[in-house]
């Protein structure tokens, strides 16, 4: 082999590998990404659930007005 090819193939096995970490790199954020989306997720669901236990708890004002107006109609 010429210095040329041994300089081209080392450029393009180079690349290879750069592109491989670049690759590893950028999942590895997406995955984190999805990860914080699912966490938050999970956090606003837990605070509904929460506000709905304190609602139905306490009586929703909003639901007994409504109720009172015969536009809420418990399933119960």
């Amino acid at each position: 082999m010429t210095g040329i090819a041994v300089v081209a193939v080392g450029g393009v096995l180079a690349l290879v590998l750069l592109a491989v970490l670049i690759g590893n790199t950028d999942a590895r954020a997406q995955r984190e990404a999805w990860n914080r989306i699912a966490r938050h997720r999970r956090e606003l669901g837990e605070w509904e659930r929460e506000l709905i236990r304190a609602a139905e708890s306490e009586g929703c004002p909003a639901c007994r007005l409504l109720r009172e107006r015969g536009k809420l109609h418990d399933l119960l």
